[in-house]
Order: structure tokens, then sequence, then C-alpha cells
């Protein structure tokens, strides 16, 4: 951008130096004048003074002689000076005696008129102390005019000529003085517009050529800086591989050139398996330096066309450029052996990882990246759920991509109803077996209202907020609403427990025992009136986690049910090691006891088992008096079903016994 003149350094110090030269020869002129027409003014007066002398002495020798016509000539002679405009001698009797005018003569005196651009002086004539007579003299103004006028038209012309030369002088200053800042600026302005290699050379030892050569070691610097933050931005910081942005930026021009030009490309999305093992049994820097060491043997294995790039834990995505399927599955494959036959080590101990692979053909049907990166995502996820280590591609997993994607609808759902406050409660009563005695308490179901106002049960949503981490969240705000329920009498009785579901991954989080311990105190309700339902493969597979959390639940008060129970292979070897309250056997069995006489024998034998560790059991799913009865029989302590109370809504009244 080229500066404008007004705005250049060179005119602003050329105007500063011009001002300030300006100003100070004002003062000199205006000093200089001022003393000037003090000296002429001086000068005159000192003539006049002179003038006067003389006249008064030569006019007192005239009065008291009374010879005037000598005097008359003198006067004469003396206006012969353009500084004397008239003279005149009165005498003690106001007569003109002598005079430069001849006609005044013998007249009376005339009376005192000053011209314009003159002055007169009157000067008293005594002899003897008595008063004989007194001098008038007109005095012109002109000459002492004439002298400043004189002085002010000198004094201009030094002060243009002088303001003239320092203008000269300020304008050639600040070419001195900007002709290398302006290199400066031509500089910064190449760098700017991108040539970075320049460099800016300044003769001398002065603070601008210190400033250049700063300003080319700052360049250097930025230079550098530049071509690392690039690298950054494009590369992980751990591995050195392409990062998830030039990842996205491949698949995007890949997905454009097939569409364009009608060939393929294939997407494959790998997520290693057994990668959280390294992590937890050697620490996370055990966990980078293995994800190095992949990401060399997953470099190692492609093309040079082909790109490797980390996106994020120990999740990486591979473009490779002109295959199709049948291609790429073998490289794919390839990949995946060569994963699998890897062996990491840290000290004495040896680790195996696999990789779960999904993969998408990049065609004219890929519409864009988004579309192609969660197709490969959910081939990931297939290949997972199909027993790990394996390779997935899109179009062979329809069904479970489906699936996926139809739960990854359900995400955004599930978290704009926890903000707008959505979800809601219904409660179903638990009985004795016996119905002369109270219900043992209620289990508390939530539903997801929408925003038509229709309801959705939990099997339409909960399998999205697990697979996608929100049930953490979605548990707390259950237990909030299940509190304040309690604390507006939804358990009617005073002994009844509320039977609340937790996930899975509720259990692996630590903070939720002081959670639960704020929401009751907030709520004024008593924790022991709370009995969790904990299904029996969440118990299985998270072992440890949840005999922690359940002692540290059980010390502020709460009860346990073991839900779903029949339903794991391990069932037996657990149960007398899980220390819970209740027992819930799993629905399936309750709904086929009748006809199937296997089911029957494994209910019978899950309430014996049960009650010899010391168990309460419940039946749910009981929906006919025949079932009832059955239980009764076998000596099940509590059921729930349709038979005994169908779901409410909390707060929509009491619920009597429907069953005999």
């Amino acid at each position: 951008m080229r500066t404008r003149w007004w705005h250049s350094q060179r005119f602003r110090i050329a105007l500063v130096i011009f001002l300030l030269e300006a100003i100070v020869l004002g003062i000199v002129l205006w000093q200089t004048l001022g003393h000037s027409h003090q000296k002429a003014n001086e000068l005159i007066n000192e003539q006049d003074r002179i003038a006067l002398d003389l006249l008064t002495e030569d006019s007192s020798k005239a009065l008291l002689t009374l010879e005037y016509g000598r005097l008359s000539e003198i006067f004469e002679r003396a206006a012969d000076n353009p500084h004397i405009l008239q003279i005149n001698l009165i005498d003690s009797r106001g007569l003109v005696v002598a005079s430069d005018r001849p006609a005044l003569l013998g007249k009376a005196r005339p009376a005192p008129r000053v011209a314009p651009d003159s002055y007169m002086r009157s000067i008293p004539l005594e002899s003897l102390a008595s008063e004989i007579g007194f001098l008038e003299v007109h005095f012109s103004n002109a000459e002492l005019k004439n002298v400043y006028a004189q002085t002010i038209t000198l004094g201009i012309g030094l002060a243009l000529g002088g303001m003239l030369l320092i203008a000269l002088a300020g304008i050639s200053l600040g070419h001195l003085l900007t002709r290398r800042l302006q290199q400066l600026t031509r500089h910064a302005q190449a760098v700017a517009a991108g040539h970075r290699s320049q460099r800016i050379y300044l003769r001398g030892k002065d603070e601008v050529s210190q400033l250049g050569e700063a300003i080319n070691t700052m360049i250097g610097t930025l230079a550098n800086s530049f071509d690392q933050m690039k690298q950054m931005a494009f590369r992980d910081e751990l591995t050195g591989l392409a990062n998830r942005l030039q990842f996205h930026q491949r698949v995007e021009r890949a997905i454009a050139s097939a569409r364009k030009h009608h060939h393929s490309h294939v997407l494959l999305y790998l997520d290693l398996d057994q990668f959280k093992i390294v992590n937890d049994t050697c620490g996370h820097d055990a966990g980078d330096r293995l994800l190095v060491e992949l990401a060399g043997l997953l470099s190692g294995t492609l093309r040079g066309r082909d790109t490797v790039a980390r996106l994020g834990g120990d999740e990486f995505g591979i473009l490779l450029e002109g295959l199709d399927k049948e291609e790429a599955e073998t490289v794919a494959e390839k990949i995946r052996l060569s994963v699998q036959e890897f062996r990491f080590s840290v000290g004495d101990k040896a680790f195996q990882v696999g990789a779960s692979i999904g993969a998408v053909v990049l065609d004219e049907h890929v519409h864009d990246m988004k579309q192609a990166l969660s197709l490969a995502d959910m081939a990931c996820y297939t290949a997972k759920d199909s027993g790990r280590n394996n390779v997935v591609f899109a179009s062979d997993a329809d069904g479970d991509t489906a699936d996926r994607s139809a739960e990854m609808q359900w995400v955004p759902e599930i978290q704009t109803a926890l903000q707008e406050r959505r979800f809601h409660l219904l409660r179903q009563r638990i009985d004795m077996i016996d119905n002369d005695q109270p219900p043992v308490g209620w289990e508390f179901l939530v539903r997801l209202r929408g925003r038509d106002g229709e309801d959705s049960a939990p099997q339409r949503f909960i399998a999205a907020a697990e697979r996608y981490d929100l049930m953490p969240r979605l548990d707390r705000h259950i237990v909030r609403l299940v509190c304040k329920a309690i604390s507006e009498g939804a358990l009617e009785d005073e002994q009844a427990l509320a039977f609340v579901n937790l996930s899975a991954q509720t259990l692996l989080d630590r903070e939720f025992p002081t959670f639960l311990a704020e929401q009751t105190h907030a709520a004024g309700i008593d924790p022991a009136r709370l009995c969790f339902e904990i299904t029996e493969t969440a118990a299985i597979n998270n072992y440890n986690a949840a005999q922690s959390f359940m002692q540290a639940l059980r010390r502020i008060g709460c009860r346990f049910s073991l839900d779903d129970f029949g339903s794991g292979m391990c069932s037996f070897n657990y149960l007398k090691r899980l220390a819970v309250d209740f027992v819930k056997i799993d629905g399936s069995f309750t709904s086929n006891m009748l006809d199937n006489s296997l089911d029957d024998h494994i209910i019978q034998a899950i309430s014996d088992i049960a009650h010899t560790a010391g168990f309460k059991t419940i039946a749910e799913f009981v929906e006919q008096p025949e079932q009832l009865e059955r239980l009764r029989e076998i000596g099940i302590d509590h059921v729930q079903g349709y038979l005994i109370h169908r779901p409410q809504s909390v707060g929509t009244g009491t619920s009597n016994h429907s069953y005999s």
C-alpha cells in the first residue's frame, strides 16, 4: 500500500523542523523590529532635542534684543529639513514675531493645530525668572514611519528567505532520515506479500542499520516459525503422521476426483484393540511409544501415494488412492495382519494389539467427506462388535450401518432433551408376593417426551446413549428426578424403596457417590430409601469397579439389586461375591415359564441359590395369574409386572393392589 505524502515520516519531520524554525525566526524578527523602531525613535528624538536647543538659544536672544529679521531667516533654513514642518516664535503679547512663514508675522498666535502624521513641541522662553515668550516647532512623523516601513520590509524579506531555506533544509533532512526507513518499509511489504527469503542491506552502524539487521533476524525466525506452524497444522505432533485436518482435506480431494473422473479410492478407519491395556498397565508414556511404533509400521506397509493419519487417541485414518474394493481388501487385510503380528515390549512385558478396520469405497455414490467418515466409523464399530481385529466394509454391514445411523440420530435428541428437561418418570409398583403386605417399593422408569408430545421408551434411545457415552449424564438427571419425586411423596409408604436403574458407565464414575450424597441432602431424603439396579452383565464386565462403587454407596445407606439375573453365563459364580440385597430374575424366564419347563427350573434354581446367599428375589414381567401362582409355589419374594401394576406417571395419585 502506497503511503500518501502527507502521511509520510519525511513530510512530518520536515513540517516539525519548519514549524520550530519558523517560530524561532518569528520571535527573532519580532524582537529585531521592536528594537529597530525603538532605536529610530530615539535617534529622531535626539535630533529634535538638538534642533530645539539651537532654536531656543537663538529665539531667546532675539526676544531680548528684538532683532527678529535674522531669526526668521534661521527659521526658514531650518524648515528646509523635511522633518521640520513649521517654526513660530511668540512673544509675551501672543504675537508671532518670527516664523518660517512670513505671512504669520505680527499676527496673533494661531490656534494650535497638529496635522496628521506630525507632532508639536512648545518650549517656554524665560529671562530673569519671567516668561518672555515661547517657541513652537511642528515636526513630521514621516521619517520615523519610513524607517519603520523599511525595517519591516527588510524583516519580511529576510523571514521569507529564511523560511524557504528552512523548508529546503527540513525536506533534505527528512529525506536523509527516512530514506533507509523507506527501504525497511519496502522490505517489510515484500515479506508480507510472501517473499520471506528477501534480506535488506543498509550501510552504516547507526540505529537504523541495527534495526535492519534486527528485522533480517526477525524475518528469518518468523520464516522458521511459519514452517514449524505449517508442519504443526498438518502433522500429528506425536507420530509425525498427517493429522485430522490434512487427512480431511485429502479425503475431500479424493471424493471430488472420484466423482469427476469416475474412478474409486478407499478410506480405512482403523481403531486399535487392547490399546487401553497398555495405557493402564504401563502408563501413557508407554502408550505414546506404542502409537509412534505403530505409525512407522503403518507407513511402511503403504505405497508412497497413500496417506496414513492419526485422527486422535488410538484411531488412524488411511486413504488408499486409485484402488477398488477388491484391491483395498487385500491391503486392509495386510495392515490388519501386520498389526496383529506386531509385539510391543515394555521391560519384561510383551503386548499384542489388534486392529478393527472399517472401510468405505469413495466413488460417485459418496457425496461428501462427512458421509464417508460416518460410514467408515460405523463400519469400524461393526468390526469391533463382530469380535474385533477384522475388516468390515460399509457395504458389507449395511444392516449394522443402518442401526448405527439410527443410533446417531438419537444423540442430538438426547442432548437437547437433557437441556430442555423433556425426560420424565413413570413408576411401577413391586409387591410382596403375598398381596396382604405393603409393596416393597417402586421402580422408576424414564421416558423421553418428543416435541410432538409423544413419549419414547428407553429401548429406543438407551443404546445410543450407551454407545456415545451419554449414560452418566442421563443417570444423574434421572437421580435428580427420583430424589425430587421421593421428596414429594411418590413412594407413598415410609418403608417403600425407590428402585433406580444405573448404567455400566456410571459404575466407573468415581464422583457419583459425592453427587448422590449432595442430591439426597438437597432433597431432604434418606439415601437408605434408594435401591440401585445394576444389570448382571454390567456387574460382571466391570467386576472390580462394581464392587468399589457398591461399597461406596452402601456406606451412605443405599441398597442394590442385581437386574436381569440369569442372562449371563457366569451368574452363579459371581453372585456369591456381589453384595446385593435383591436378585431380579430376567423377565425372559418369567414370560416363558408356563410353556418351557427349563425356564421354570432356572427360576427355581435362582431362587434357591439367592435365598441361600441371603438375597431377596424379584420376578419381573408377571402378566398372568398362573405365573403369579407358580412363582408363589417356587418361593419368590416379590413380583413386578402388568398383572401387579401398570406403570403410571409420577404424581398421578396412589395405586391399590390389583391382583389376588
